[in-house]
């Protein structure tokens, strides 16, 4: 993936219930460009994996997510994952 495409257009909030969810809404209603990237100070309904709670402490935990479409052939996408789970 080329990092060039990605202009880190960046959202700053105090608290916010997810920020995958804040994103995601945010997206629909507004479409964001490739690179954005919600920061919160605290998430109180935050997502895990498959469907998990991922629960925080009030400025004590790295509470983000960055939207990024990626320029991958298609035949490669599943080293996306690979490189976003050791990452």
């Amino acid at each position: 993936m080329n990092l060039k495409h990605l202009t880190f257009n960046k959202i700053f909030l105090d608290e916010v219930e997810s920020t995958n969810s804040f994103l995601i809404d945010l997206n629909r209603s507004t479409p964001q460009v490739n690179g954005t990237i919600v920061v919160a100070n605290h998430q109180t309904k935050g997502k895990g994996q498959r469907g998990n709670v991922w629960v925080t402490k009030k400025g004590e935990n790295l509470t983000f997510s960055v939207l990024v479409f990626p320029c991958v052939d298609i035949k490669y996408s599943f080293f996306l994952n690979i490189v976003s789970s050791l990452a």
